[in-house]
């Protein structure tokens, strides 16, 4: 889904042949009639942004999935637990905030989800989040509530519905 196209060529999963992709990475897959589901053990071999700080980290988790996914820069060693196969899994963009793989289970891994949770902070004195544009949740929040508002603001009849409100609201006893 995070590559340029998913192809369904036995129609597994729906009626089409294929579809676009969100096109956030530059991966290609192809659905297949086998299931593969695997309990694996995996080492990050680091990369771009977050990355960089679990290189070398140890996670367990599985792998499931319907098929195979080309392309890409690679972040997991997959050691499958039932086969001796070491095959490498995943796909991460050059600056490191578009990031996937078939390995499920991967936030039970507790330093790879709290290293994973800090990267999205600002290294400020209050460590505020991240929100889109660069700017912390609060500004952002603040922006939008005020957009909202003056949305509302223009395209009611603020007046009118203040005596509505005044005329249908709760009447004294």
């Amino acid at each position: 889904m995070l590559g340029r196209v998913i192809r369904d060529p036995a129609r597994v999963e729906s009626s089409c042949e294929g579809a676009p992709g969100l096109g956030l990475l530059p991966l290609e897959t192809a659905f297949e009639t086998a299931k593969a589901t695997f309990q694996v053990r995996a080492r990050v071999l680091g990369g771009p942004g977050w990355l960089g700080m679990v290189a070398g980290q140890e996670v367990e988790g599985y792998e499931i999935h319907l098929g195979r996914t080309e392309g890409g820069r690679p972040w997991l060693e997959v050691q499958r637990l039932v086969a001796a196969a070491v095959l490498t899994d995943g796909a991460v963009s050059d600056d490191g905030r578009v990031w996937g793989c078939y390995l499920h289970g991967l936030f039970a891994n507790p330093t790879l989800r709290r290293r994973w949770l800090a990267s999205l902070t600002v290294a400020s004195n209050e460590k505020k989040w991240l929100a889109a544009g660069g700017q912390t949740a609060a500004v952002s929040l603040q922006a939008s509530l005020d957009r909202l508002a003056d949305t509302v603001e223009a395209n009611l009849d603020l007046p009118r519905v203040e005596t509505i409100l005044n005329e249908n609201g709760p009447q004294a006893e």
